[in-house]
């Protein structure tokens, strides 16, 4: 339904409609009119088409030798499609290396709006799926001990850092996130949540060492643009609170040029 609106939206950006081509509407088959009519609602799936032509961002590995502005103007795109969906009071909530699409011309789609998980009730805890811990934010990776919530705020505020690690990715060129890691059951981690927890921590603990290997994997980009380091430093910001919003983090970039 997300898409379905999007659409019909003009003001849409274009990184997330051009890889749109069609939705479907799929229901079960029924035994009953009886049945059909209890089950109809909960058993309504909606499925999107999408152009597959771009590679995903963990594929492109044209980003190594890439250029400043192309880097630049897809940091842009994708600040501008997450921008959007969050003016509009909504979360991706899937975002990862997958979901981003980017050509070697230096155009970006994002696709997966609406694919992350449904909200239920604002008392019950929220649960992000697993498959995709080294992108979610250390509120739900066991770095900071809390309680996630299904309120808006913080759920635009774990968008954000996915998109400060798929920022990283843009920029350096890197074919994962940051933050991946695998268990390791001599040091007691056993799963990809406290892998990637352990890994956070662990960047985290020399921050600056990160910054340095980000700007010589970007080959300089990073320190050439300054807005970008402060991008980076406030959209990769362990305290959901203090984060950068998605909305200021366009505006620190500036229009696409």
């Amino acid at each position: 339904r997300e898409y379905l609106a999007i659409q019909n939206d003009a003001k849409a950006p274009r990184s997330l409609t051009e890889a749109y081509r069609d939705s479907y509407t799929v229901r079960p088959a029924y035994s009953s009119k009886e049945e059909r009519r209890r089950r109809a609602a909960e058993e309504l799936r909606y499925f999107h088409a999408f152009d597959g032509r771009h590679a995903s961002l963990e594929d492109a590995t044209f980003l190594r030798e890439a250029d400043d502005e192309t880097k630049l103007g897809l940091v842009r795109e994708l600040l501008g499609a997450v921008g959007y969906l969050h003016a509009r009071g909504l979360p991706h909530l899937a975002l990862n290396s997958k979901c981003v699409r980017v050509s070697s011309r230096g155009a970006l789609t994002l696709v997966g709006a609406g694919a992350g998980p449904k909200l239920v009730a604002t008392k019950r805890p929220f649960a992000l799926p697993e498959e995709w811990w080294p992108f979610n934010a250390p509120e739900t990776t066991g770095v900071n001990a809390m309680i996630i919530q299904s309120n808006l705020r913080a759920l635009l505020s774990m968008d954000a850092w996915a998109v400060g690690v798929l920022v990283v990715m843009i920029v350096s060129g890197a074919r994962e996130s940051p933050f991946d890691a695998e268990p390791n059951w001599t040091r007691g981690i056993f799963d990809d949540r406290a892998a990637v927890g352990d890994k956070t921590r662990s960047v985290f603990a020399d921050f600056a060492t990160f910054l340095r290997d980000l700007d010589a994997t970007s080959n300089g980009c990073l320190t050439r643009h300054g807005w970008l380091v402060k991008l980076v430093l406030g959209l990769l910001t362990l305290e959901a609170t203090d984060r950068m919003t998605v909305a200021d983090a366009a505006a620190l970039a500036g229009p696409d040029e």
